[in-house]
């Protein structure tokens, strides 16, 4: 029995950023940095890979493959964290609209019991 390969039926778009240019390599922070924003661009499912990719890495130490890995995940949570904070705005958004409706509903439903009760003479 073949196993079924969902990475060639349901391949996860991967984007291509090239190596980071030599130049960077002088200062750690600016690699970091760039490294930083290229994960921010990804999408969490290429995030998910990049961990997979790291954590597979025989050509290294375990105790860096380790650390690589963390990276990874840790910008994988910090992705997901910012698109449940634009999600979290929105929610909010829409319930301060759903209580500024029921108020508004609410005042109407007691200048309707008031008119009834005391009807305009």
């Amino acid at each position: 029995m073949n196993p079924k390969l969902l990475s060639k039926e349901k391949p996860i778009p991967q984007t291509v950023y090239g190596e980071i240019p030599e130049e960077l390599w002088k200062n750690k922070r600016d690699v970091a940095h760039e490294e930083a924003c290229r994960d921010l661009d990804k999408s969490p499912e290429q995030l998910l890979v990049d961990a997979h990719d790291e954590s597979l890495d025989k050509n290294r130490l375990p105790h860096e493959t380790i650390a690589r890995t963390i990276v990874r995940v840790a910008s994988m949570q910090l992705r997901i964290e910012k698109q449940s904070e634009s999600l979290n705005q929105k929610v909010f958004w829409f319930g301060l609209i759903g209580v500024l409706l029921a108020f508004v509903g609410t005042f109407a439903s007691v200048i309707q019991a008031w008119y009834t009760v005391y009807p305009p003479k």
